[in-house]
């Protein structure tokens, strides 16, 4: 839900839940004030022309026009030799770097400008929140979360319950990336070690049966267990996790054409006898993952509450997992739900491609510090954090430390 405040020049802003950014509810009218407010003589008192240039310059870094922004900034910072009128300017300035994602400018005008305010009321606050914003921008969602709760903290104290509120707000946005980051990282430990255990096993069972391509088979077992698979699943899982030497569409064919799988109206089934050579293996894979997880009933509720909200996401992979859902032992069945959410952050990178218009092949171009991985992996992590929202931010610790505590 959006957050709403008046800003400068009575205009109303809205904060994105997710980016953080602010606009204006009313475009054409802040971009009518602006141009009105640049066309008006700067006031001879200093103190009035260094709040209308702040007040305007502002106005011209949410409307996105950074280079204006700077520029009236930067003279109202001439116009401010007081030690808070200057923070608070060098502060503003600070966020129009951000945007302008000058980020080791912006975050050392503000580290400058934290030092400086430790003793003075009601500014700590802000700068602290607006540090929060910068290293949210950068994809520090554990420096985020850190200055906002400062911040959150501060507003409490201060009797300010709105912008306690915005400050909640952002707590949970970067507290959901957090999570979706620690998740995956436990993810990448447990998910590939314990497929690395079962599928060698699935593999030997099905090729003794004559059975070509055995790989692909195991690859799908859950899948094509629960009913048809779609080609566009298919081909999701093996653009996220690429097949053997053989191409994808080669070892279908010959799996329909020796009449394990069926192909009809853009799916794949497996035959009866298939289906029971499946049957076979996700219950060796149930006893295998059972010896090493246990009975992890907790942690398989909390996974199931996470995937349930998973109704408006585009991630039909995710979402396939989840709704095959086969029975089984606890420890079985969470481990599909780490399949399924493993896939989610693989589904996540490729819509934050798609929404930066970026190929795999245009990133393996580009240098490891190139600035345009860096606004990867941040959208990466806000696109994967949407399907943390939902869960309570204790649920959310709860969750990560019951990943940690699995073995490997």
């Amino acid at each position: 839900m959006a957050i709403k405040h008046v800003g400068p020049f009575a205009l109303v802003c809205v904060i994105d839940p997710e980016t953080l950014h602010e606009s204006f509810e009313d475009p054409a009218a802040a971009s009518a004030e602006l141009d009105r407010r640049l066309g008006v003589p700067v006031p001879e008192d200093p103190e009035t022309a260094r709040d209308l240039l702040v007040d305007t310059g502002t106005v011209a870094r949410v409307l996105g026009k950074l280079d204006v922004a700077e520029d009236l900034l930067r003279s109202a910072l001439n116009l401010a030799p007081e030690r808070t009128g200057a923070i608070s300017t060098r502060a503003r300035l600070a966020h129009v770097l951000q945007r302008q994602q000058r980020f080791d400018e912006a975050t050392a005008e503000l580290d400058s400008c934290l030092r400086e305010a430790q003793t003075e009321p009601g500014l700590a606050d802000q700068l602290h929140h607006q540090a929060g914003e910068c290293a949210y921008d950068l994809g520090d969602w554990d420096g985020a979360v850190r200055h906002f709760r400062i911040a959150q903290q501060m507003r409490e104290l201060n009797g300010d319950p709105q912008l306690a509120a915005t400050t909640e707000v952002a707590i949970d946005a970067a507290d959901a990336c957090r999570t979706a980051a620690a998740v995956d990282a436990e993810l990448r430990r447990i998910v590939p070690a314990m497929g690395e255990r079962l599928r060698p096993r699935g593999i030997q069972f099905l090729a003794a049966q004559g059975m070509p391509h055995p790989d692909v088979i195991v690859e799908l077992r859950t899948l094509l267990l629960a009913g048809p698979v779609s080609e566009q699943v298919v081909e999701a899982l093996y653009y996220l996790k690429p097949a053997g030497s053989e191409t994808l569409s080669e070892a279908l064919a010959d799996l329909v054409r020796d009449r394990w799988l069926i192909q009809q109206r853009g799916a794949y089934q497996a035959t009866d006898h298939t289906r029971a050579l499946i049957e076979g293996i996700v219950e060796l894979a149930d006893v295998i993952v059972r010896q090493d997880w246990g009975h992890p009933e907790s942690l398989l509720q909390l996974a199931d509450q996470v995937l349930a909200g998973n109704t408006d996401l585009d991630t039909p992979l995710c979402r396939a997992w989840l709704d095959a859902a086969p029975a089984g032992t606890p420890a079985g069945r969470l481990f599909d739900r780490c399949l399924s959410l493993h896939h989610h952050q693989g589904e996540a990178r490729s819509a934050a491609l798609r929404a930066m218009h970026l190929t795999r092949e245009d990133l393996a171009q580009l240098p490891a510090q190139h600035p345009v991985r860096r606004d990867l992996r941040t959208l990466t992590g806000r696109i994967a954090g949407r399907l943390y929202r939902p869960l309570p931010q204790p649920l959310r610790e709860a969750m990560v430390a019951q990943l940690r505590a699995l073995p490997a």
